[in-house]
């Protein structure tokens, strides 16, 4: 049998994803040629939220997360080679758009002034402008409804909480989607659910929305755990966090309680453009009142960070950037290369003025035990990781973002500021 999703997005912020070379735009034979989104960077993001997902539910149920996320992973999107064996995806996706200009965001003065392109000094990143609309085709022949609803629920839910491309994480590619609903009433109850999660007017029905959207997601992920039946986690691992990225709502034991995820929301004055720079200053010590700034405790923009602050509070933990010139951290970790930030920001509708932003933090347990971070003077300090520092960290995050007017939404969903 042949199913098929299909999924009209529209681009809220710009989208930096190209061919092979990550570049949009390529002359062949004297012609520009423009390449639409490319499927396999959709296919990444599905994946990772897939393993995700996954991960969450097994560590919810006592089962390895690890396993599970690879397992369910593997069973849905394939792989080219695990343990020797290698598997064909049950999905296929297409991506169809109308031809586009390309920008350089380096060179927009729209984009110039957010934090997250003033890193880049000047260097070309292209990307389809904000407005940019094209659709996503997803088709399947499994015969396994199971893997199909588990398929379909996966590529949505990420869509609604991530973007695409580089620098989505601070709210880049946010895409804004439209499920085609005229086949079932699975597609009917997933079209209803994004329209209550983007109804910019009223705030319960955007936290019901992402919470059903989570908890469906969930649900259909659950049967192909049950049936892949990952290894148990061991004795000693059920007390510390997960070592993956994992949306789970159980609270880890000796933790005080923390839940390895969490997902708010927040509505701001204003169009995409400016909640797009807001994100960004909330994520760079270059802005003052920004989350690194507030765990340092730094009075005032740019103020050089004692030491002792960053070794005591160590916002690495925000996203491990790499090392440039002679500052910044080096991992001692040679088995690890970089980690990023396990706060998600993603701009999931705007429009009448209003604009509304999701934030999901995940807490993990995958970073190196050690780095080594210098600063623009002085020597260089040893920063120790466990697993007590990185919750201690996640913790002071979401209570921050209760001050940026985020309400919760799942697990609990009661909608309350944090405080």
């Amino acid at each position: 049998m042949f199913h098929e999703l299909m999924l009209k997005v529209h681009a809220l912020t710009p989208i930096s994803m190209g061919g092979y070379d990550q570049q949009i735009e390529h002359r062949i034979n004297g012609q520009q040629i423009l390449e639409p989104p490319r499927p396999t960077s959709i296919r990444g993001v599905w994946r990772w939220w897939i393993r995700a997902f996954a991960a969450g539910v097994a560590f919810d149920i006592g089962l390895d997360e690890v396993s599970a996320a690879i397992e369910v992973a593997h069973e849905l999107l394939g792989s080219a080679g695990r343990d020797g064996e290698s598997k064909r995806s049950e999905f296929q996706i297409v991506t169809t758009g109308p031809a586009a200009r390309a920008i350089d965001l380096s060179e927009e003065s729209r984009y110039r002034g957010i934090a997250r392109i003033k890193l880049l000094r000047g260097a070309r990143c292209t990307a389809y402008d904000s407005g940019y609309s094209f659709s996503i085709r997803v088709r399947s022949l499994c015969k396994n409804e199971e893997k199909v609803r588990a398929g379909f629920s996966t590529i949505i839910c990420s869509l609604l909480l991530s973007g695409v491309g580089k620098m989505s994480r601070r709210g880049f590619g946010s895409l804004s989607i439209d499920v085609d609903s005229s086949l079932d009433a699975f597609r009917k109850k997933w079209r209803a659910i994004v329209s209550d999660a983007t109804n910019l007017r009223d705030a319960e029905a955007i936290k019901r929305g992402i919470k059903e959207a989570i908890d469906e997601t969930r649900e259909t992920i659950r049967p192909l755990i049950r049936r892949l039946k990952p290894s148990r986690r061991r004795a000693e691992d059920r007390a510390i966090l997960p070592r993956v990225c994992s949306v789970a709502e159980k609270p880890v034991e000796k933790m005080r309680g923390l839940v390895p995820a969490e997902v708010y929301f927040a509505v701001w004055e204003g169009d995409a453009l400016a909640a797009l720079k807001r994100i960004n200053d909330l994520c760079t010590r270059a802005s003052y009142g920004s989350i690194p700034c507030k765990l340092l405790k730094l009075s005032r923009p740019r103020e050089a960070a004692e030491p002792a602050r960053v070794k005591k509070h160590p916002v690495c933990i925000l996203g491990l950037p790499r090392k440039v010139g002679y500052t910044g951290y080096e991992i001692l970790d040679r088995s690890v290369l970089r980690r990023a930030n396990p706060v998600v920001f993603k701009i999931l509708a705007s429009g009448d003025g209003r604009t509304c932003v999701v934030a999901t933090t995940l807490v993990s347990s995958d970073w190196p035990n050690a780095l080594k971070w210098r600063g623009g003077r002085g020597s260089p300090v040893k920063i120790d990781l466990d697993e007590d520092k990185i919750a201690d960290v996640m913790e002071e995050v979401r209570k921050h973002l209760g001050q940026y007017e985020f309400k919760e939404a799942w697990p609990d969903g009661k909608g309350l500021n944090l405080k």
